[in-house]
């Protein structure tokens, strides 16, 4: 292969700065460049920046599930059909009060992703700790760079058709080198 030589004699990029090709032609090899990396720390305030972020989505997603599950057990007639149950079973005067069950729900809620961000930030403290007496996790990061070729179009001479002169054709034997 003509262009092997120079895929190894240049040097790797950053991974900051991808390679991507403003034309693709018929030929494009798509090469891979490996590298390896240790991750040994972990930033706490990015941990702390995504956790906060990742458990609030996940308590109002939680939150508006439970807010839709209640009205439809509600207007259903689930929930009175529920407090009619337990009060033949011996309680009297037994009935949920939503606004109650809701703000209860609210409070453990927002407790529960305070707790799992202290949780989450406590395992960020933990693997710093232990990436310092192991080294840290060993990861590959491969990245696919495309080496673009010039594409040879053969030029056919034209030939008179109703249509006009027929469009210039590619030689896959030239595109691969071939001929």
């Amino acid at each position: 292969m003509v262009g092997a030589s120079r895929r190894l004699e240049s040097p790797p990029r950053p991974a900051s700065h991808t390679f991507v090709p403003k034309t693709l032609t018929a030929v494009t090899p798509v090469t891979s460049l490996a590298s390896r990396r240790i991750i040994r720390r972990v930033n706490l305030w990015s941990v702390l920046k995504v956790s906060v972020i990742l458990y609030a989505a996940l308590f109002a997603a939680f939150s508006i599930a439970a807010i839709v599950v209640w009205k439809a057990a509600n207007s259903s007639g689930v929930v009175t059909k529920i407090e009619e149950f337990i009060d033949d079973l011996g309680f009297t005067n037994f009935e949920f009060v939503g606004e109650k069950i809701f703000f209860n729900f609210l409070l453990f809620g927002v407790l529960g992703a305070a707790l799992a961000v202290a949780v989450t930030l406590l395992a960020a403290v933990m693997y710093n700790l232990i990436s310092e007496v192991v080294g840290g996790i060993e990861i590959t990061v491969i990245e696919q760079v495309a080496f673009l070729e010039e594409a040879v179009v053969e030029e056919i001479p034209e030939y008179e058709f109703d249509d006009g002169p027929e469009p210039p054709r590619l030689s896959l034997r030239r595109l691969l080198g071939r001929g």
